[in-house]
């Protein structure tokens, strides 16, 4: 298995509040997540920042290689609630740093067998037999009006309220997350990304540059670039895991 993973500022941002971070912890395990931060200059970064730590620490201590899917999902609910209180409780010590917050989507492979989890608008997707599937649902307020629908995948990366999203780790004293399990099989690639690529590229375009059957470092560029030249009004943050 190959992973590779890069962050960009974008070409509008002063300051890039995107954090990522993937390790394998033994021969049978690893972890890939990304983490896109809210709540001001500052505070997006504190948020991102304190997530990543906290989650690096927390998979590399959980994943023993005697893990099972019920201990897995345990180990990342008992990461993400024990990065929300931390969040939490900074942002309470710091009054300028109220209301930060930060998104994540991590995937862990056991095995064949692949846990995804989110919370907020960063996605996941397999791309497998030259198909690409969105594993994540946005928790965003344009994704309920697709939900409804009320508008199309389209308008929704155009709508100006886009940016909105309805859940966050280190916002609220509780949090919700979605898992998500399946297998993987050699040959399928795994996208773990940050909004500042699927808000300016379609599915359609994102999977154009996974076909290219490239290595993963030159996919990733690409993609980061791909974002840039569409606009790149957003920081921008990749990670490819090839199985």
């Amino acid at each position: 298995m190959n992973i590779y993973g890069k962050t960009n500022i974008g070409k509008i941002r002063n300051v890039n509040q995107d954090a990522f971070a993937y390790g394998e912890p033994n021969e049978n395990s690893c972890f890939a997540f990304v983490c896109d931060g809210m709540g001001g200059q500052n505070g997006g970064n504190v948020a991102s920042q304190l997530a990543r730590d906290i989650l690096v620490d927390e998979f590399f201590r959980g994943l023993t290689g005697k893990n099972n899917i019920d201990t897995i999902s345990k180990m990342v609910a008992d990461a993400y609630v024990m990065a929300n209180k931390r969040i939490l409780n900074k942002a309470i010590l710091n009054k300028k740093l109220n209301g930060m917050g930060t998104t994540v989507v991590s995937a862990i492979l056991l095995g064949d067998d692949l846990l995804v989890s989110n919370v907020g608008d960063s996605r996941a997707y397999l791309y497998t037999s030259e198909m690409l599937t969105q594993i994540t649902v946005d928790h965003s307020y344009v994704q309920m009006l697709v939900d409804s629908g009320e508008i199309t995948e389209e308008e929704a990366r155009v709508h100006p309220r886009r940016n909105e999203i309805t859940r966050a780790i280190g916002v609220l004293p509780e949090i919700e997350y979605d898992f998500f399990w399946s297998k993987v099989r050699p040959g399928d690639i795994l996208l773990l990304c940050t909004d500042g690529l699927t808000s300016v590229c379609s599915d359609s375009e994102i999977k154009q540059v996974l076909k290219s059957g490239k290595n993963i470092k030159h996919l990733v560029n690409r993609l980061i670039n791909l974002a840039n030249s569409n606009g790149g009004r957003d920081n921008i943050t990749v990670i490819l895991l090839e199985f």
